[in-house]
């Protein structure tokens, strides 16, 4: 998913994984600066991902179960 965000302004999305099945949840948040990335398991099924980038520009967002 390409995105475009503010710098220095956290953001955040839910990735749905409750039968996703066994594996690690891997995200990563591509731009014109490095990401402050943070997950969160949730009790409902859903890992919350919030991030912060230090430069604004587009974004290239990806996740993966490995």
């Amino acid at each position: 998913m390409n995105v475009c965000f503010y710098a220095c302004v956290p953001d955040e999305f839910n990735i749905y994984t409750r039968e996703a099945g066994a594996g690690i949840l891997s995200v990563a948040v591509e731009g014109p600066s490095q990401a402050k990335i943070e997950m969160t398991d949730n009790p409902n099924g859903y890992t919350m991902i919030s991030y912060t980038v230090t430069k604004e520009g587009p974004l290239a967002l990806s996740n993966i179960i490995l």
